[in-house]
Parts: C-alpha cells; structure tokens; sequence
C-alpha cells in the first residue's frame, strides 16, 4: 500500500515545539508518513554522517512514545505508530539524528495533535509553510517556490512594462522624448518665463542681432 507522504521542515535553531503543528486523527495508522527535512537556521542539515533517526513524543497524559524513522534515499520517513495515536492528545515531539556511535548529532521539536475525529474542512496534515526549496527559470523569468506542505507558488513572470505617457496619464518617457528633453536641459540654464528676466550674451531676432557688446544691427523703424 502506497502510504500518503507529507514533507515537515523542523529547524533545529528554532526552540519551539509549536514551530511545526501536524495534526492526525485517533487511530489513523498505516495510511500516511511523513517526510523529515532537519534544517538548521533555515539550511539543510547535511545527512550524510546520520546513521539513525527517532521521534521522541512526550504527552501530560500518555507514556512516552519512540517512533523509530526509515533512512531512505538520504531522506527521512516518520509512520505515525498505534501508540503514537491511540487517544485524543497532543504531543511535544523531537526529532533526533544520531551517528554510529548512537550520539545526538542534532534535533529539533515540533507538536502532533491527534484529533477523536476529522473535522469538516480539514484538507491539510499539517501547518507548516516553511519554504524548502526556490528555483528560478532564467528563460521564462519565473520563480518557483516550494513549501514544506507540499504546495507550490509559481510567480508571475517578472516583466514589468507601462504605457508611454501622455499629458493626461503617467507612464514611461519614450526614447525620443528623453532626448528631447536633454537637449533642452543642456541649452536652457536660466529660467525663460515671460514673466522672467533672462540674460543672454547675444541674440538674433529675425534679421536683427544684438553683439554682446550691446551692438545693434539690422534694427528698422517704420
């Protein structure tokens, strides 16, 4: 039988058991597993050197429970046991990596609820949203996200591009309207209102031309 399988991230830098809530319903054994990924401070602990793994589960009115975890493909596989959901309760829980030498290389609490029954609605096994995973498609400029639930988040790609604008609406300036306007910014240094008093080395107006030595030619009166 092919069991359900729910990936859990559990960060062993975070002391708390209510980083991580999976809740599971009374007697609820041989359908599902969970996937462990143990990071530390949001990187992956290397599990290269673990040779064995357990859950430790402590309740205020129940024995205490091991749960011995499969080693797998260097991934870690916890099965909910008869014990571990025989009543209604909640359990603090710790995952423990250990080395040859049965010494704890890490470990890191969660919490597991275990409900008398399945409430309507209910359509998740746990509540953590830890983000396990981001990939990026330099082609497509799309970011990928992945989640410790099993879901997915794909962005939008990242294009990001406005109208030009126009006297009645913001937008992007076009090319040559920018050029335009460093022309202008590059020849204008004074303010040329009507209302102003701008000073000018020389000029040219039609055919007359004032020197800048105040000279005047090509004046008429008629």
């Amino acid at each position: 039988m092919t069991l359900l399988t729910t990936t859990v991230s559990v960060d062993a830098l975070v002391d708390d058991h209510g980083q991580v809530v999976i809740h599971l319903v009374q007697g609820d054994t041989g359908t599902r597993r969970f996937q462990m990924i143990p990071i530390s401070g949001g990187k992956p602990v290397q599990t290269s050197g673990v040779a064995s793994a357990h859950v430790t589960a402590l309740s205020a009115n129940q024995e205490p429970v091991q749960i011995d975890c499969l080693i797998e493909g260097g991934k870690i596989y916890m099965e909910p046991t008869t014990a571990l959901v025989r009543y209604e309760s909640e359990w603090l829980c710790q995952l423990v990596l250990l080395n040859e030498e049965d010494e704890t290389l890490t470990s890191a609490k969660f919490t597991i609820i275990v409900h008398d029954r399945l409430f309507n609605g209910d359509t998740v096994e746990h509540t953590n949203i830890s983000i396990t995973g981001v990939e990026w498609d330099a082609e497509n400029l799309t970011l990928t996200i992945y989640r410790a639930d099993g879901t997915t988040i794909i962005c939008d790609p990242l294009t990001h591009t406005h109208d030009l604008a126009t006297a009645s609406a913001a937008g992007f300036m076009a090319a040559e309207d920018k050029a335009a306007l460093d022309t202008v910014t590059g020849r204008v240094n004074q303010d040329v209102r009507t209302t102003a008093t701008p000073t000018f080395a020389a000029a040219t107006i039609g055919a007359v031309q004032i020197a800048a030595d105040g000279t005047v030619t090509g004046l008429k009166f008629t």
